[in-house]
């Protein structure tokens, strides 16, 4: 007799277990959805956001027993109101679902079809379950999305009425301009300006040869202002770390006229506002043309124009970098993104249109 009693106690502990376990692995696999229900008779949100690479199911509610739907599905890349206040009875002593199915089955829009199905839940009528699932949709699945947009239209193909909501992934991050003083040493390539230097006799005098000479005074660094984009992700914190790109002007004065930089690299921005870019930056310096050659000699005094180009070499650069609300350098005031949103735009869309299946 123990022994039957201690097999019966070591059964219902393992069929316990079992049954946690299973519980356990229900939920586990139930997270893993996103589940979204659109009342139709209700003001539905036009726009939901689920996470990254996480399926969603979609349930409509609140659909017209006798009606006829489409549903419009689109996927593309990027780039709920509270319900009706029921009606009460105030009289007292009529039971409330008295007439009430008749009610359901005549009702002609959405929102009176949810006002009659919240009395006849809150009065546990006994018809409320035929009705749930007579308004009820099948469950729309939707699978991962990575970096896109899923647009559904319900459209109610009686009254022409439609219903359209976007469901799109949570923004990763955003870029955002940053404007620098950049500072350019010239390490790798450097500048050399050459002029035509006259020759001298024994005693002095000029002669009527010149001799190609570099210059005694050269810059050692070249400055440019410079505008850049730097990424902040949403998972940064105070320091957020990014590979940046920009476009910048020279300040130096061996350049004639306008000289363009262009810089990429790695930045630090402190707190969203202020921070540093480091990297390479293609720059112009000047050097001696091609067909002239240091301590060549020449039988016409040449300008240093005729003797020195521009040409384009690589340095390291370092900047100071700040993110204002607006072009700094522009003289109207230009308002700030106020909502912090990337534009992205639409490609390799896909449809899918069908009759809801209720």
């Amino acid at each position: 007799m123990k022994r039957i009693f201690t097999k019966i106690i070591t059964l219902l502990i393992v069929l316990f277990a079992y049954n946690a376990y299973a519980q356990k692995g229900t939920k586990a696999m139930l997270s893993n959805v996103d589940t979204i229900y659109l009342d139709l008779a209700t003001n539905i949100s036009p726009t939901y956001q689920v996470p990254n690479n996480k399926p969603v199911v979609i349930v409509i509610h609140n659909l017209l027993p006798s009606g006829h739907y489409a549903v419009n599905q689109t996927r593309s890349l990027k780039l709920s109101g509270s319900l009706p206040v029921p009606a009460t009875l105030a009289a007292t002593g009529i039971d409330p679902c008295t007439g009430l199915e008749q009610a359901l089955h005549d009702a002609k829009t959405e929102a009176e079809i949810g006002q009659l199905m919240t009395i006849a839940r809150t009065n546990n009528c006994d018809f409320y379950g035929k009705y749930l699932t007579a308004t009820t949709s099948d469950p729309i699945t939707i699978s991962k999305l990575n970096n896109e947009v899923f647009t559904l239209t319900i459209t109610n193909l009686d009254t022409k009425r439609d219903w359209t909501i976007n469901i799109q992934t949570e923004e990763k991050g955003q870029f955002v301009t940053v404007y620098g003083f950049t500072y350019i040493p010239f390490v790798f390539g450097k500048p050399h300006t050459y002029y035509a230097q006259q020759n001298l006799d024994s005693k002095g005098a000029p002669l009527g040869t010149y001799t190609v000479a570099p210059g005694s005074s050269e810059s050692q660094a070249q400055y440019a202002p410079t505008v850049a984009f730097h990424y902040i992700t949403k998972s940064s914190g105070v320091l957020s770390s990014s590979f940046t790109a920009g476009l910048g002007v020279s300040l130096s004065s061996n350049a004639t006229g306008i000289s363009p930089v262009v810089i990429a690299g790695y930045s630090l921005l402190y707190n969203q506002n202020i921070g540093i870019n480091f990297g390479v930056a293609a720059h112009q310096v000047t050097n001696l043309k091609g067909e002239f050659t240091n301590g060549q000699l020449l039988y016409s005094g040449l300008q240093g124009n005729d003797l020195n180009e521009q040409v384009t070499r690589f340095n390291p650069f370092f900047s100071i970098i700040f993110r204002f609300g607006s072009n700094p350098f522009s003289a109207k005031k230009l308002p700030a993104n106020s909502n912090g949103t990337i534009s992205v735009g639409t490609i390799n869309s896909t449809s899918n249109t069908g009759a809801l299946k209720k």
